[in-house]
């Protein structure tokens, strides 16, 4: 597929035909805050307001369009001291084109296993683009993982998109002293 064809007129109109999310979240630890941003923002603006967007780096057209029309956005927030034994598990709607985002602030001495899952074939597409012979998605995945000392994240994102669907992703972590994070990418489809 030749990027040529994601003229600015296909752009708008997936930004503008997002699914809604459909966020899923598996966590048994109660003092984990695992909810969308816009939620977040609204209870929890002191652990939001100061990483969001803080490390994505990357000024490009694709980049300033992702903070632009972001839509879909996952934040989870360790608390200090807190470590995890069994993985959170995030499942996210891959149907369609979405412009999705995860923040996660793993606070002192926290530790966690985090697996991001976008599976395109488990889900039914109702906000697609038809281009004549095919349908097209776009979507732009972003993640930012705040390491404070002495945490350690594993954060596995597993991908899944059809192969008619425009791709890109951005991951940026900050890792404070002693910290560390585990990244592990599978991305099965997508051009």
């Amino acid at each position: 597929m030749d990027y040529s064809d994601l003229s600015p007129e296909m752009v708008e109109a997936y930004a503008a035909s997002q699914a809604p999310q459909q966020l899923t979240s598996e966590c048994t630890d109660d003092s984990v805050i695992i909810m969308p941003l816009q939620n977040a923002i609204e209870k929890h603006p002191e652990l939001v307001k100061p990483y969001l967007f803080k490390i994505m780096g990357a000024s490009h057209k694709f980049a300033e369009l992702h903070r632009a029309f972001w839509s879909q956005v996952t934040f989870i927030y360790i608390p200090s001291q807190t470590e995890l034994d069994e993985p959170i598990i995030i499942k996210k709607n891959a149907a369609g084109s979405n412009i999705n985002h995860t923040l996660i602030v793993a606070d002192d001495a926290s530790a966690a296993t985090i697996i991001e899952i976008a599976d395109e074939t488990q889900a039914t597409s109702t906000n697609t683009i038809t281009d004549s012979a095919q349908t097209q998605s776009f979507v732009s995945n972003a993640t930012e993982i705040i390491a404070k000392a002495n945490s350690n994240i594993k954060f596995i994102a597993v991908q899944n998109y059809s192969q008619n669907t425009f791709h890109f992703d951005y991951k940026n972590a900050e890792v404070d002293q002693d910290a560390q994070v585990h990244w592990h990418d599978c991305c099965l489809g997508s051009t």
